[in-house]
This record gives C-alpha cells, sequence and structure tokens, in this order.
C-alpha cells in the first residue's frame, strides 16, 4: 500500500512520505491502509489523495474539504428596555462557513430554543429583536448558538441579559385664574 496525493485537482498523483511535506501537511501511516494528516489550513481544501494497492491498483480518489471553524467575534450585550412599547436588539456576529443562528432564552429553569412570535424577530439569525417585550421577561438571560458546516463545532455565545424598567409618568393638573401662575409637576 502506498499512498499518493494530487494538489493540481487529479491531474498528477505523487507518493507521499511519512513527515512533513512542502505544503505543510504532515502524514503519517503511508503505507498503511489509514492515513493520518495534520497541520491542515484552508490552503489544503481540495487536495486529493489515492491509496495505491501492490503498485498499480489505485481506490477512488479522496478529497479533502477544508472549513473555516466558527468563532464568534462580537458577544450578545445586555439591554435595558421600558416595559411599555419598547424595543430591544440582541446583536452576535461569528465568522465560518455556512453559518446558522439559534438564540435561546433561560428564563431560570434551562435553556430553550426561541422561535418568532409577537414578541421575538430573528429567533435564526444574527440579530434577536424584542418588541414590546412583558414585564414577566425581566432577567431572562439570551444567548446564540452559531454552527458552521460540518465537521466543525458549533459554539455558543456568552450570555446577555434583558432587563426591564416599568416607568410610569404622571402629571398633576392644575386650576388656575387667568394672569396667575402655577408650577406642574410630573412623577
Amino acid at each position: 500500500i502506498q499512498w499518493q496525493m494530487s494538489t493540481d485537482n487529479g491531474v498528477t498523483y505523487n507518493d507521499i512520505a511519512d513527515g512533513l511535506d512542502a505544503t505543510g501537511l504532515t502524514f503519517s501511516g503511508v503505507d498503511t491502509t489509514t492515513l493520518g494528516v495534520t497541520g491542515v489550513s484552508i490552503a489544503n481544501n481540495g487536495v486529493k489523495f489515492l491509496c495505491v494497492l501492490n503498485f498499480y491498483l489505485p481506490s477512488n480518489p479522496a478529497t479533502l474539504t477544508v472549513k473555516n471553524p466558527v468563532a464568534i467575534t462580537t458577544q450578545p450585550v445586555d439591554q435595558t428596555v421600558c416595559v411599555t412599547g419598547g424595543t430591544a436588539t440582541f446583536l452576535a456576529a461569528a465568522t465560518g462557513d455556512d453559518l446558522t443562528y439559534q438564540w435561546q432564552v433561560n428564563s431560570g429553569s434551562g435553556w430553550s430554543n426561541l422561535a418568532n412570535n409577537a414578541t421575538y424577530s430573528g429567533a435564526t439569525t444574527a440579530s434577536l429583536l424584542l418588541t414590546s417585550p412583558a414585564a414577566s421577561l425581566n432577567n431572562n438571560q439570551y444567548q446564540v448558538i452559531v454552527s458552521g458546516t460540518a465537521p466543525c463545532s458549533p459554539v455558543t455565545s456568552s450570555a446577555a441579559t434583558l432587563t426591564i424598567t416599568n416607568v410610569t409618568v404622571a402629571a398633576t393638573s392644575a386650576s388656575i385664574c387667568i394672569g396667575g401662575a402655577t408650577t406642574l409637576n410630573a412623577t
């Protein structure tokens, strides 16, 4: 058995040896049925391999597909919003290939996936919008799970907290005579 590699899309194949080669890859088991490959970078995407038996019987080509790992570059931050008519936006940014997003909420009993509804929109995007959140959502935590193309593992953001403030404004009325002065107060 001898493993071979092609860096020109299968036009030519060359025998490989155990150890580091010119492409930056390190090989082990080049004369066994299991080839070990380490040191893989995005530059190695598309490299093809053959296993040749008895110096003349090649296998079908195996293509190395390299994906960028998922990394969160912007974490969501805490938001404060008024209970009546307020909006809050939790935002995350990530790098990787073919990213998908799933926002989750923890209201004190563990994390659960969110779905779009009257309060939540963008549950499967990088930006979760809360519209007119109820006071009962106060102190809920939000995080996003970002997934990329397999075999890259998903990554979970840090948690951000929603604070709902229940502020009401009331003004006092006054009756005065023409030409008089008064003071109006709001609390």
